[in-house]
């Protein structure tokens, strides 16, 4: 076998390989005896057919099956042969196939890159103050209370903002129904017995400051103008009118702090509850700044190792990268037509990150080599665990679902990079 390399590009190679006819003959004459076997030749009993008819009565056949056996073969001995591990296979072409000559065929194929590793130890990393503040605390005690709050009817008393109004709307623009102008959003047009909660996200807008002050029993007429970026296209910069009845009340009572408020947290006195709200509020405030120093680290380390990437894993990485934006601002409640507006800055949000997490991925990888970090089955099964319980499966299940689509290499890659990281902060010098 014949192996010659050529550069292609960044981190791409173009590999030649060629064999003689000798190395091919077994495999070929193994095919051949398998459509002797099984083949039907015209004038002769099924297997009793000579070897150079069935040659003759499946050439192309022939060629296509020694071509698929032969190439993944001889591909992966080039490719011992000559020490590469390739990221991935962009193409394979020029594939010919003689049994008087032998094979030979080309393969496009993306390596990693070759760079000379950054110093990473003692990174200089900035430490910022960690402070939780009264006002931060009270926040989040108020949150505490809203949560264990309860709504109780009131048909006493004029609407106020956290109040929930239960209504029927119904409207009209330009005396046309809402709902013939746009079909596909029926709900804008009238509804019966709809729950809205004043103060929060309206379902038309400017609809919550027509319904203040207003009280059960009030019939009220409201000019709703539609934004220009409004998510229904076809109600977008014109102007409707809703009529809105008013059915009920609903005002949101906060609990007692009493014995069985407390024992839910497992504290004894309001104190004790305020402090444990502040010590979650220091930690988590701990860990983002501990997120922060490594991203520091990261930052640095991109900064001093400049090098190319393989497009392909640039390009699956933009992808997944997308997907998962796609995904974030469809949650959040845009429309589709919101999101295709956004596509191309999607796009190059997507490619700019996906450069930097490859690269630096790339990076850690090396450290990880050099400082012989590696991660356990333990903290591999950790992660699939905590991953799992979110997803309400089994961490067998999910393993299983992870491994159908080779995503645990990926994660052990992610699991490696963390503990990369956490390398570097427990070695950096903090200021």
């Amino acid at each position: 076998m014949k192996v010659t390399i050529e550069d292609a590009g960044p981190c791409r190679k173009l590999m030649h390989v060629a064999t003689t006819a000798e190395e091919i003959r077994a495999d070929y004459e193994d095919l051949v005896a398998l459509f002797r076997k099984g083949g039907k030749v015209p004038g002769f009993r099924k297997g009793k057919a000579p070897a150079r008819v069935v040659e003759a009565q499946y050439g192309r056949d022939l060629s296509e099956s020694a071509q698929e056996r032969l190439v993944p073969r001889f591909y992966r001995e080039a490719l011992a042969e000559q020490e590469i591990t390739p990221v991935s296979i962009v193409g394979v072409n020029e594939v010919v196939f003689s049994k008087t000559d032998g094979l030979s065929f080309d393969v496009m194929i993306d390596v990693p890159p070759d760079f000379k590793l950054p110093k990473y130890m003692k990174i200089a990393v900035k430490q910022q103050a960690v402070t939780v503040s009264d006002d931060d605390v009270q926040k989040a005690f108020d949150s505490v209370m809203e949560q264990q709050s309860r709504f109780e009817d009131e048909d006493e008393g004029a609407l106020e903002d956290g109040n929930l109004v239960k209504l029927d709307y119904k409207g009209l623009c330009d005396g046309t129904a809402v709902k013939e102008i746009a079909p596909d959003a029926p709900e804008l047009d009238d509804g019966v017995d709809f729950w809205a909660m004043l103060g929060q996200r309206e379902f038309l807008p400017g609809v919550d400051q027509a319904l203040l002050g207003a009280h059960v029993g009030d019939e009220l007429t409201a000019e709703i103008v539609f934004p220009d970026d409004f998510t229904t296209e076809a109600l977008r910069g014109k102007t409707a009118t809703y009529t809105l009845n008013v059915k009920a009340r609903r005002a949101r009572q906060m609990p007692e702090v009493d014995e069985a408020f407390l024992k839910m947290f497992e504290v004894t006195s309001e104190a004790e509850l305020r402090q444990r709200i502040k010590d979650d509020i220091q930690q988590n405030r701990e860990q983002q700044e501990q997120s922060r120093q490594k991203e520091e680290c990261g930052k640095y380390l991109l900064k001093k190792a400049k090098f190319d990437l393989p497009q392909t894993v640039v390009q699956q990485e933009m992808e997944m990268m997308v997907r998962s934006m796609v995904e974030r601002i469809a949650m959040q409640g845009a429309s589709r037509d919101q999101i295709a507006q956004q596509q191309a800055q999607i796009v190059e949000t997507a490619t700019e990150a996906s450069k930097d997490r490859v690269q630096l991925s790339y990076i850690l990888s090396r450290i990880a080599e050099e400082e012989s970090i590696a991660v356990t089955e333990d903290e591999l099964k950790s992660r699939l665990e905590s991953m799992a319980e979110g997803y309400g499966m089994t961490a067998e299940k999910l393993r299983s679902e992870l491994e159908k689509r080779n995503a645990i290499e990926r994660m052990q890659s992610d699991i490696r990079d963390e503990k990369t990281l956490d390398f570097l902060l427990e070695n950096a010098k903090i200021k």
